[in-house]
């Protein structure tokens, strides 16, 4: 997936920059913002804008706005995009505390808000008690726009029984599309979201990345890319992206009013999108670990690599692959390997699908290894076990030997069946290494699961 690749060094080249005095482009102006300040000022460092609008209201390409410390109760809205040559930067002055809330807001239904706008950068705040409006969001972005960077904020408290995110971007525009977007290093929790998701790409958003975020605590899907929700006209699905590096847990709907105590809510979602990766996330206690399908009839997920991930302690499985009824989509042309999973209700649920590849998994469950019928999907090169037995008769059961999967160590004993155990054609691409960033082959061939064995 040549696709994957470039979008990897593409984000890690831009976050480089972005940590640095730039984004794209060398600073211009700075202005700030101080809680002290004044909307009359000019928004120096001595005579600081009082209000994060004002301050956003008149950035242009190039220039940062610096937000001093303090809690500011303002809902803000991007008025210009930057460009290429230069973006728009809004983050703390130095490392300062920097609090956007919503509470008292007249109108606190996105706490930050863009609408086909691009080239920006929101670094390092703090947003919580966005509970009104349609859909209350942390940071919503709408329509098109490519090069915005969603970086190293916390979103709490965004709560609605309706719907509800902490970070949303719906590409709504059927020409047009949202791309190279990065969501990076943000945490979301302690949201109530309804029916839908902490972190979502929804329509025609393509070229995402969706990397080292920590989503914990809240009653729905943690992190989702959705196709054919009629969020756009045309290219209606999430696409090209990757989601790498990720922890997600705690997510559960079991106390959703929206889902009626039905524990269904994924960590890490794909529904109808296509050409995703999901790799090096590390995800537990969630109702479902990691599921693709596809929500819309006659429409599916496809080329959907879940590879490299550790997936634990699901209250329902650990993989979902396919639509879960008649009325759904499905999932086609997915490939699922090196993953580890472990103590979770069920390990893989195979439902609507077809030419799927499962292959190069450790999959130790203390319950029920796979459900469903397997159909017009290949397994193949997995290491299974249950201490129950195997009344299923999977080629490969035995016991993989992790080091001490009850204290969390995943990795492979040197005893262990799963090393240069997994498809013996298999080769990695130039990008792919094991959880940990290991070569992902150190012997003769690839070892089953997330984790290539070390001396």
């Amino acid at each position: 997936m040549k696709f994957i690749i470039s979008v990897l060094l593409a984000s890690t080249f831009v976050l480089t920059l972005c940590n640095g005095v730039g984004v794209n482009g060398p600073e211009n102006n700075r202005y700030f913002v101080s809680v002290t300040g004044s909307d009359r000022n000019p928004g120096t460092f001595e005579r600081p804008f009082k209000t994060i609008q004002q301050g956003c209201s008149i950035l242009k390409p190039g220039d940062t706005l610096y937000i001093r410390g303090g809690e500011y109760q303002e809902k803000i809205i991007i008025r210009r995009s930057g460009t290429e040559k230069g973006d728009i930067k809004i983050q703390p002055y130095e490392k300062e505390r920097v609090v956007l809330n919503g509470e008292g807001v007249k109108d606190k239904s996105n706490l930050i808000y863009a609408n086909n706008k691009s080239y920006f950068c929101i670094n390092g705040l703090e947003l919580c008690n966005s509970r009104e409006g349609d859909t209350p969001t942390g940071i919503l972005i709408e329509g098109h726009g490519q090069g915005i960077q969603i970086l190293n904020n916390k979103i709490y408290n965004v709560k609605s029984e309706d719907n509800a995110h902490g970070i949303a971007a719906y590409g709504t525009n059927g020409i047009k599309s949202i791309k190279d977007l990065t969501i990076e290093g943000n945490e979301v929790y302690d949201c109530i979201l309804g029916s839908s998701e902490a972190v979502v790409v929804n329509g025609n958003v393509e070229r995402f990345m969706i990397k080292d975020n920590v989503i914990h605590h809240n009653d729905n899907i943690g992190i989702d890319c959705i196709g054919f929700e009629n969020t756009a006209p045309k290219n209606d699905q999430a696409r090209n992206g990757a989601v790498v590096g990720n922890k997600v847990y705690n997510i559960s709907s079991a106390d959703n009013p929206a889902y009626n105590g039905d524990a269904c809510a994924g960590g890490i979602y794909v529904d109808g999108g296509r050409d995703i990766q999901i790799e090096k996330n590390i995800v537990y206690n969630c109702d479902i670990g990691i599921e693709v399908a596809c929500e819309q009839r006659n429409q599916a997920a496809k080329n959907i690599i879940v590879r490299n991930n550790l997936i634990y302690s699901s209250g329902l499985y650990g993989c979902s692959i396919g639509g879960a009824s008649k009325e759904n989509g499905y999932a086609a042309e997915c490939q699922f390997s090196n993953n580890t999973l472990y103590n979770n209700h069920v390990g893989i649920n195979i439902q609507k699908s077809n030419g799927n590849k499962i292959f190069n998994n450790v999959i130790y469950e203390t319950k029920t290894l796979i459900e469903g019928e397997i159909r017009a999907n290949h397994l193949a090169y997995n290491i299974w076990y249950s201490p129950k037995g195997n009344p299923q008769k999977l080629n490969g059961f035995s016991d993989p030997k992790l080091k001490d999967p009850k204290n969390l160590e995943f990795g492979l004993t040197p005893d262990s069946p799963a090393i240069d155990a997994g498809d013996p054609a298999f080769r990695p691409d130039e990008m792919e290494t094991d959880l940990l960033n290991n070569p992902r082959i150190r012997g003769k061939a690839v070892d089953c699961g997330a984790f290539e064995y070390r001396k």
